[in-house]
């Protein structure tokens, strides 16, 4: 894609995630679950990189509990939207920003509704480029949409032009074990709330075992 067809995409897509991604206080009710469950044990070891900024529902969350966290994202038009609320954001490639980054400098990597957007090869890199930039007992927190519910299957997973295929909980836990994570653990979520049934959303949390 040329530089021309790419900046009206993004402004196309920018206007898509307006449009269908929800109300801004709706989608930062949703995501408080992760750092209610990060506070509960312990909070993260270190600074937060969030994959993707959305309109800064996460940065905003992390701000409230008093975590320092900066967000990366392709979209310059997404970018200078978060920027303009004060949010810290790089606009870049996020497996190019990661790169810079030194090992064991992060004590969470934060990615929702990001990793269905990424061929296979990169679903892998992202857990394994995580892993190396987690501290020790640092978290790798994703959220994408659950193929488990049969409305995400069958049509809304189909919406967004940029989704590749459905993604198993399975396959995702395995790309997590694969690349050195433990202690994980999924999390179906109805409208921000954790089920034990199939919903709309699940979550993977994984961590970085201790160096001890």
């Amino acid at each position: 894609m040329d530089g021309g067809a790419r900046s009206e995409f993004d402004a196309f897509y920018a206007a898509f995630s307006e449009r269908f991604r929800g109300p801004y206080d709706l989608v930062k009710r949703r995501l408080r679950v992760h750092a209610e469950y990060l506070k509960a044990n312990g909070g993260p070891p270190g600074p937060l990189l969030d994959l993707g900024v959305g309109r800064g529902e996460w940065l905003a969350i992390a701000a409230e509990f008093g975590w320092p966290c900066t967000a990366v994202d392709h979209n310059p038009k997404v970018v200078a939207a978060a920027k303009a609320h004060g949010f810290d954001v790089i606009a870049a490639d996020a497996f190019d920003h990661m790169r810079t980054l030194p090992a064991e400098s992060l004590g969470a990597v934060t990615a929702f509704h990001i990793i269905e957007h990424l061929e296979a090869h990169d679903q892998v890199r992202l857990f394994r480029e995580a892993f190396r930039l987690l501290k020790p007992s640092g978290y790798l927190i994703l959220e994408w949409p659950n193929p488990e519910h049969p409305r995400v299957s069958a049509y809304s997973f189909w919406l967004d032009p940029t989704h590749r295929v459905p993604l198993p909980h399975e396959l995702l836990a395995f790309m997590a074990e694969y690349s050195g994570f433990t202690d994980m653990k999924l999390v179906r979520l109805d409208d921000g709330k954790p089920v034990d049934k199939p919903a709309l959303d699940i979550a993977l949390i994984a961590r970085k075992p201790n160096s001890d």
